[in-house]
């Protein structure tokens, strides 16, 4: 695929009637963006989503998750949890995966004011938001990543947690295994070549102080070393090391190499 231009879609999951898309508008947060959307194709232009949730992820976190998955954890946690459903009459399994997360009263906008009136919430409340992984109905779909919200309540460390029975709104998306992998590992992918290139850009262009999105500030000078001077590779010739010493006990000690010729 030919990219023409920076895209902040790094994958996408389609369901029937929704989506799942990861976006790296704020990696330099080191933070994932989940977004979930349900959507109606029968509906006017401009018009068509019917809800727009986004879940958000640390990389730590997110890296965690794809631990789980590849390692086999969440799969056979997703089967027992299936059996244990079966076994106790239960329609819907449980969910193995689930993270809180929300946005303050305090820090609400005139959007986040609407939405809750729309569905009639406590304008005083919070918006609680929770990310889950259940098991599948379908053998050929065991994942189900969806995403809620509804009115919550912060507690005094900060933490807002739900206090609904249903959700305002809810976006489920199955996935196949395949497309759980693929999900994942894509992501890494991306995380990976992110901190790559930020190491890079720091040992090149090295900056006094760097806010690494905890609010903690680093000293450069005093907590990293600075980029090292580019190196001429020693030359081996016969069986002499590069600081002159011989090297014992080699096969091939009688015998001349051809000095290796270097190009910069």
């Amino acid at each position: 695929m030919q990219r023409k231009e920076f895209d902040p879609q790094i994958i996408r999951i389609d369901g029937r009637d929704s989506f799942l898309e990861v976006t790296n508008g704020m990696f330099h947060l080191e933070v994932i963006v989940l977004r979930f959307i349900k959507y109606d194709n029968k509906a006017s232009k401009g018009n068509k989503y019917v809800h727009d949730i986004s879940i958000f992820l640390t990389f730590a976190e997110f890296l965690e998750l794809k631990n789980d998955v590849m390692s086999g954890r969440m799969p056979k946690e997703l089967l027992n949890s299936k059996k244990a459903a079966q076994a106790a009459g239960h329609q819907y399994p449980k969910a193995v995966y689930n993270t809180l997360g929300g946005k303050s009263v305090k820090k609400f906008n005139d959007n986040d004011r609407k939405l809750m009136q729309k569905y009639g919430n406590d304008p005083k409340m919070s918006i609680s938001r929770q990310f889950k992984i259940a098991p599948g109905q379908k053998d050929d779909y065991p994942f189900v990543l969806s995403a809620e919200w509804g009115i919550g309540e912060q507690t005094q460390k900060g933490i807002i947690v739900p206090r609904y029975k249903k959700p305002s709104e809810i976006v489920r998306v199955p996935m196949s295994a395949s497309s759980m992998k693929q999900l994942v590992l894509t992501v890494e992918s991306h995380i990976n070549a992110f901190n790559a290139a930020y190491y890079m850009m720091e040992l090149m262009n090295p900056t006094p102080k760097k806010d690494f999105g905890n609010n903690k500030s680093y000293n450069h000078q005093n907590n990293s070393m600075p980029p090292m001077p580019p190196q001429m590779p020693p030359q081996m010739t016969n069986n002499v090391g590069p600081n002159g010493t011989p090297y014992p006990n080699t096969p091939y000690a009688n015998q001349s190499f051809p000095t290796p010729q270097y190009t910069y």
